[in-house]
């Protein structure tokens, strides 16, 4: 969670704030327009979502697959 947190402040100085409302997939959309490459969104959003609302732990390697998805968005 707190890597998707930190994903949020970026998308924060991005001019593109979180909106309470939003679901980690409506966010995310929103963020596409900010990004260089999207293509690391989704994996972003699954593992979030895996994390939150499975009963399982999250496998080391998914775990890693997240925080390089989320360290490889860069600003437009």
């Amino acid at each position: 969670l707190k890597a998707y947190y930190a994903l949020i402040r970026w998308g924060e100085k991005q001019g593109i704030p979180f909106r309470a409302h939003e679901t980690p997939t409506e966010y995310t959309d929103r963020l596409r327009s900010a990004v260089q490459d999207a293509s690391s969104l989704p994996e972003i959003v699954n593992v979030l979502e895996e994390a939150l609302f499975s009963l399982h732990l999250i496998s080391k390697e998914r775990l890693t697959r997240y925080y390089n998805s989320i360290r490889s968005v860069k600003p437009v």
